[in-house]
């Protein structure tokens, strides 16, 4: 065969192969397919490339739906405004002064009552609810006078059935969340839609055994739906998620 007739045979399989129609691409299988390349011993560098990932990933499902909202410092937030008349968007932090990207999202999302939970007093603010407590995420034994658990602060505080928005920085372990998350009713008990929480470089070898399961199991998981990740400085990267299976936040 000459090299025009091997050109056009190869322009024809070509043309075929686009003919045949293909399984959607979930956000389960583009997950998997990145991490399969990756395991406990490699997870310093997985962190390096888990937000590229898991933003290609989002994009195959709800990450159209969401809005950034940034502050002046990079920082950014992605919510999804579903329409509804009231919602709650928390910000919980132990030891962050700075509220200009809280301030800028009650700014974007008006119909929105935003509130930080911090234990440390960070001043007055005239756009948001600031709650001088720390965020316990379980309770499982009795709280002390400063705390507060996730089901307390939302029912009891903000007097609502669940949380629009919850948005977790890197002085709450994310550890503590990844051992809610393991509860067998996860999805209908922990009362958030969209949730955001930081995750620290990987250093010791706890630290990858953490990183690594926590990435292997919970961002595959079909309880949750990825919405972004964020490279916020060297050290620390934001993964944000959206809980699609409770009851208040089904799609």
């Amino acid at each position: 065969m000459t090299g025009l007739q091997i050109f056009l045979l190869c322009l024809l399989i070509l043309l075929e192969i686009s003919k045949t129609p293909r399984k959607k691409q979930g956000q389960n299988e583009c997950m998997t397919r990145f991490l399969m390349w990756y395991d406990r011993d490699s997870a310093e560098q997985l962190f390096e490339k888990l937000p590229i990932f898991v933003n290609q990933c989002a994009y195959l499902d709800i990450r159209p739906n969401f809005e950034r909202i940034s502050d002046d410092f990079g920082k950014h937030f992605d919510f999804w405004n579903r329409g509804k008349s009231e919602c709650n968007i928390v910000f919980a932090s132990r030891n962050s002064s700075d509220s200009s990207l809280e301030e800028n999202v009650k700014e974007k999302i008006d119909n929105c009552h935003v509130v930080k939970i911090n234990p440390i007093n960070v001043g007055n603010s005239k756009l948001i609810e600031i709650i001088p407590l720390n965020l316990v995420l379980e309770a499982e034994n009795e709280l002390d006078h400063g705390s507060i658990d996730i089901q307390t602060l939302t029912s009891i505080i903000l007097k609502r059935n669940y949380i629009e928005a919850l948005h977790i920085d890197e002085s709450i372990a994310y550890i503590d969340f990844w051992k809610y998350f393991r509860g067998i009713d996860f999805s209908e008990h922990f009362p958030v839609c969209q949730i955001t929480v930081t995750l620290p470089h990987p250093k010791t070898r706890n630290d990858l055994t953490d990183f690594w399961n926590f990435v292997a199991i919970f961002l595959i998981d079909l309880r949750v739906k990825l919405v972004s990740s964020q490279k916020i400085s060297r050290d620390l990267i934001t993964v944000q998620f959206y809980n699609w299976r409770h009851r208040n936040c089904y799609i």
